[in-house]
């Protein structure tokens, strides 16, 4: 099974206290490992997949191993770059959002044309201001504000049942603040994925607590590395 060979890796060089390796360098040296042993019927789920580039943890996996999956991305202008990204990989991508009630995304544009969006206008408040080192935030979203906008939704339930999701061994979330809010949205009595990734770093502390005891409880080794937190099934 795959996962008595991820354990002792963890244990090794990401699930130790004491370990100081780079989380970026060990977690992509892991998910190098668990894709040399996904089954034929492997099928992904990323929500937020962006431009399938910008701080993408799959992006090499998905270009190596050509993974069946699907990958939902709100933002047009993002969707249109991850269409290029994989235009000849088998993944399936969908533009629309998850949430649990129909509610606007707001979304950010920096100088260097990378757009970012969230349910939450603080998350990329922030976001907005890490692209401006040298001062010049003001005068620039003056004439380029955070605008909001309405995009197709739904719950993660009726998406994979749209879509005939029947079975899913990975889950990846990046979606700014809202991870958790989609993670208890998983049935995982119907989908029991042996990975689960999702951005951790913009949750408060209620939620990022929240969302290490769901997995826990559903029988998930948890932790995290760098911005991110990972849940490894445990059979």
């Amino acid at each position: 099974m795959i996962e008595s060979l991820l354990y002792p890796f963890l244990k090794r060089y990401g699930y130790s206290k004491r370990n100081k390796t780079e989380p970026k360098l060990w977690f992509k040296a892991f998910l190098s490992l668990y894709f040399s042993h996904i089954p034929d019927d492997f099928f992904l789920v990323q929500i937020g997949a962006n431009d399938g580039l910008r701080g993408d943890p799959l992006h090499d996996a998905i270009m190596q191993h050509n993974p069946k999956g699907i990958l939902v991305e709100p933002i047009p202008s993002m969707f249109e770059a991850l269409q290029e990204t994989y235009k000849d990989r088998a993944v399936q991508l969908v533009q629309l959002a998850i949430a649990k009630t129909p509610m606007p995304l707001y979304i950010g544009t920096a100088p260097s044309g990378v757009s970012n969006a969230g349910f939450d206008e603080r998350v990329i408040q922030k976001w907005m201001a890490t692209k401006f080192p040298n001062g010049g935030k003001e005068a620039y979203l003056r004439e380029h504000p955070i605008t909001k906008q309405e995009v197709p939704t739904r719950t993660f339930m009726e998406f994979a049942h749209e879509y005939g999701i029947s079975r899913m061994d990975l889950l990846q979330i990046d979606c700014e603040g809202y991870d958790y809010e989609i993670l208890k949205q998983v049935d995982f009595e119907y989908f029991t994925p042996t990975l689960v990734n999702y951005e951790s770093r913009h949750l408060s502390e209620q939620d990022a607590k929240a969302a290490r005891e769901l997995l826990e409880h559903k029988g998930y080794m948890v932790f995290t590395h760098g911005s991110d937190t990972s849940g490894l099934k445990l059979q």
